[in-house]
């Protein structure tokens, strides 16, 4: 499955954003691109990358960058 212009995901406490998400049923996860593609966590922070993989089997996000879009973290410090 293919989804296009301004994608949006919700999860529980994160949300993702990006321009194109395609879905892979046999590995049963998903690529967000496009934006570039940024998830924020209400605990964690923001994160944007080049693209966003998430696995749905146990809630894992990779996040790629490359030379001209490097990977950017803003992480959240409790105090």
């Amino acid at each position: 499955m293919v989804v296009q212009g301004n994608v949006v995901i919700q999860q529980s406490t994160r949300r993702a954003e990006g321009q194109k998400l395609v879905y892979l049923a046999a590995e049963d996860k998903f690529v967000l691109t496009g934006g570039p593609p940024s998830i924020f966590d209400a605990e964690r922070g923001k994160i944007t990358g080049v693209s966003l993989t998430f696995f749905r089997r146990d809630g894992r996000v990779l996040v790629e960058g490359e030379a001209s879009t490097p990977v950017v973290t803003q992480t959240r410090v409790a105090r």
